[in-house]
């Protein structure tokens, strides 16, 4: 297992640390335990979890919620949404908040 890695360039550097005391082993578990598909799409988006799902959110790339619901049903139509990146938030009944890009054609 790697503790420390860090590349540097001229512009900017990336430091990973893969520690307990970082969080990150805990962060990567939770982002493994939904997955959202077909990605890229264009008519709708289904939510598979192993966690119970409250509610999700969608945002655009500059930030702005572009719809806002309670999940009760694996598929979000999004149909009308224009093609570009937006953001899927999904909120959990313990109290975990995940976030993933998601792309319509």
């Amino acid at each position: 297992m790697v503790d420390f890695v860090r590349t540097d360039t001229a512009i900017a550097g990336l430091y990973v640390f893969n520690s307990g005391l970082t969080g990150m082993n805990q962060q990567l578990l939770e982002e493994d335990l939904f997955s959202v598909y077909p990605n890229p799409t264009n008519h709708s988006i289904f939510i598979k979890s192993d966690r119970s799902i409250v509610n999700y959110q969608i945002t655009n790339a500059l930030g702005q919620l572009i719809r806002s619901d309670k999940f009760n049903t694996q598929r979000i139509d999004i149909s009308n949404l224009n093609k570009g990146v937006y953001f899927l938030t999904i909120h959990t009944t313990d109290n975990r908040v995940v976030s993933q890009k998601i792309r319509i054609e």
